[in-house]
C-alpha cells in the first residue's frame, strides 16, 4: 500500500479507517448492550475486526518492518509506540479474531470457547482503544509535531561580509564555467546571482533579473555593498582610517563589478563579454580571499573574526531515508528507492541549496543552512535533479541522481 500511495498518505488513511472501525466497535457494544446480539452485535464486530486484518497486513506490518526492522529504529517517541502499539495490537487483534471465530463463525470446538465472554469483549474494546489513541500518537509525532529549532545568532558585518564576497567569488566563478559549456540559461541565472549578492533586498536591482520566475539569491539577503558600508561606519567609529580608506577602494572595487556584471546580463552574446566576465571572476577571487585589498585584509585591520556560527541541521527522524546537502555536493549522489519513498534532503551547508528537476517538474526553493525539504516520489523512473546555485542539469557540478522502482 505504501508503494502505491507514500508512507504519510498510506498512514493518514490507515488512521482515518481505524478510528472508523473503534466508532464500529462502539456502535457493536451499543447493540449488545441493548442485548442485539445477533445479526448486529455479532456483523458489526466482525466486519470491524477483519477490516482491521486486511489493514493490518496492508499498511501496519510494511510501516512497522520499514521504520523499525529495516530503519533499526528502536529509541525517541516515534520508534517506541510503534514497538507498544505493535505488541498491543498483535495481542488485541488476536483475542478479537478468537471472539470472532469463536462466537460469530462457531469455528472453535466448544471445549476450547470461553465461557464468561463480556469481560473479554470489554476488555478487548479496552485494548483496542488504547491502541487506536497510540495510532494517533505515532502520526502525531511522525508527522505533525514541530521540530525544534534553534535561534541562529546574526552573524556581525565583518562576517556577513566575508560570507556574501564567498558567494560572490562562488557564482562569478559558476558563470565563467556556464559560458564554457555554452549554457545560456546558466549564465543568465549566475549573473543574477552575482548581482543579487551584491546589492542586496533593500535595492530596487534586486529581484528575478533572469525572468525565470524566481528570485535566487545565494548570500543572506544583506548585500555586500550594505555589508562594506555596515563595515566602514565600524572602522570609522574606531578611528581606524586604514581600514576605512580600505573599505572605500573596495566600493570602488564592487562599483565597478556590479556596472560589469549588469552589462553582462544585458547582452545578447555572452563571448563578446568574455572579457567582463573573467574580470568578474578575478575581481570576485581577490575581494573574497585576497591578501590585499580584500575583506580577509579588512578583517584583520578590525581584529574580527569572519567565522560564521557551525550549522545544526533540523532534526530528522530516525529511519528516513535522507540525502545530505554537504561540501557543495549531494550524498550520495546517486540513490534507488521504492517507488512511493520520502526522501528527506539536509542542508548541512553554510549556503543556500536547491533541489531542482533537471525536467523542471519540482523545485524546493532555497533551503537554508540547517533546513530541510522533503519530497515524495510517486512515479518509478530515473529523476535527475541539481542544486541551482551551484550546479546545472546534465550532472553538472551539484547534481545528483534518484533512481525510483516499482
Amino acid at each position: 500500500m505504501q508503494a502505491f500511495l507514500g508512507a504519510r498518505n498510506a498512514a493518514t488513511i490507515n488512521l482515518v479507517i481505524e478510528i472508523i472501525l473503534l466508532v464500529g466497535l462502539y456502535v457493536g457494544f451499543y447493540y449488545a448492550r441493548k442485548r442485539k446480539f445477533r445479526p448486529h452485535h455479532a456483523n458489526i464486530q466482525a466486519a470491524m475486526v477483519l477490516l482491521n486484518l486486511v489493514l493490518i497486513l496492508s499498511i501496519m506490518v510494511p510501516a512497522f518492518y520499514n521504520f523499525v526492522i529495516l530503519g533499526g529504529t528502536t529509541g525517541g517517541i516515534v520508534g517506541t509506540l510503534m514497538i507498544v502499539h505493535a505488541l498491543l495490537g498483535t495481542i488485541t487483534e488476536g483475542v478479537a479474531l478468537y471472539l470472532v471465530f469463536s462466537e460469530r463463525f462457531k469455528i472453535i470446538p466448544k471445549p476450547w470457547r470461553i465461557k464468561k465472554i463480556k469481560p473479554v469483549m470489554r476488555s478487548v474494546l479496552a485494548l483496542w482503544t488504547i491502541v487506536v489513541l497510540l495510532g494517533i500518537g505515532i502520526y502525531y509525532f511522525r508527522y505533525l509535531a514541530p521540530r525544534p529549532e534553534q535561534a541562529a545568532a546574526a552573524p556581525s558585518p565583518v562576517a556577513s561580509l566575508q560570507y556574501n564576497a564567498g558567494q560572490f567569488q562562488i557564482h562569478a566563478v559558476e558563470l565563467q564555467d556556464a559560458v564554457k559549456r555554452n549554457s545560456t540559461p546558466a549564465v543568465r541565472r549566475h549573473t543574477e546571482h552575482v548581482i543579487n549578492v551584491l546589492v542586496g533586498k533593500a535595492s530596487p536591482d534586486y529581484g528575478d533579473l533572469d525572468r525565470d520566475g524566481v528570485v535566487e539569491d545565494p548570500g543572506n539577503g544583506s548585500g555586500i555593498l550594505m555589508d562594506l558600508q555596515a563595515v566602514r561606519a565600524l572602522s570609522a567609529s574606531r578611528g581606524d582610517a586604514t581600514a576605512t580608506q580600505l573599505a572605500d577602494t573596495l566600493r570602488a572595487q564592487l562599483t565597478a563589478a556590479l556596472a560589469d556584471a549588469k552589462a553582462i546580463m544585458q547582452t545578447g552574446s555572452y563571448g563578446s563579454a568574455q572579457t567582463q566576465i573573467d574580470a568578474l571572476a578575478a575581481r570576485a577571487t581577490q575581494l573574497a580571499s585576497g591578501t590585499e585589498n580584500s575583506v580577509p585584509q579588512l578583517a584583520a585591520l578590525l581584529n574580527e573574526n569572519t567565522t560564521l556560527p557551525g550549522v545544526t541541521p533540523a532534526g530528522v527522524q530516525s529511519g528516513t531515508v535522507t540525502i545530505e546537502m554537504q561540501d557543495f555536493a549531494f550524498k550520495p549522489q546517486t540513490l534507488s528507492v521504492k517507488k512511493g519513498t520520502t526522501i528527506v534532503f539536509v542542508n548541512k551547508d553554510n549556503a543556500k541549496h536547491t533541489v531542482t528537476a533537471d525536467d523542471k517538474s519540482s523545485n524546493s526553493g532555497d533551503i537554508d543552512a540547517g533546513k530541510t525539504y522533503e519530497f515524495t516520489f510517486q512515479n518509478a523512473g530515473t529523476f535527475n535533479y541539481y542544486c541551482e546555485y551551484h550546479g546545472d542539469r546534465g550532472g553538472v557540478d551539484m547534481a545528483g541522481v534518484v533512481e525510483v522502482t516499482e
